[in-house]
């Protein structure tokens, strides 16, 4: 693991201090995810738009953490991390590190996130809505 909480990076770079962060969750934001869960294969193609967004992302100086919860479900973390990584650039999508750990950044990009604002009466009416499919 490197010195960042990252496990692994698309192009073997360190991050650079002060440069932008942004974690963006792999399942349903990049990876269609169509069918949800499927014995842990990635099968479906990228999301509309997702490799333009990431080549934006990456022109406008951001490093480009691809977030995932997969390692938690394999017998070895990098067999995880490694089945991203494979995907990344297959699709010649742009990203920097792969990760299943939450690291510090500008901003979490997840289908599955509640946007905290104050109010627990929110969070709760919002954790109901996720749980319908789950």
């Amino acid at each position: 693991m490197s010195e960042d909480g990252s496990n692994g990076n698309g192009n073997g770079k360190k991050r650079q201090p002060g440069k932008k962060r942004v974690c963006i969750d792999f399942d349903g934001v990049i990876h269609r995810y169509s069918n949800g869960y499927q014995d842990g294969t990635v099968y479906d193609i990228p999301m509309p738009g997702v490799k333009e967004f990431l080549e934006g992302l990456h022109d406008q100086g951001y490093d480009i953490y691809v977030h995932t919860s997969r390692p938690m479900d394999t017998y070895d973390y990098n067999v995880g991390i490694n089945i991203i990584k494979e995907y990344m650039d297959k699709h010649g999508l742009p990203y920097d590190y792969v990760t299943a750990m939450k690291v510090p950044a500008i901003a979490y990009i997840d289908d599955r996130a509640i946007n905290f604002n104050g109010n627990w009466n929110t969070v709760c009416d919002e954790l109901k809505r996720l749980e319908v499919g789950w």
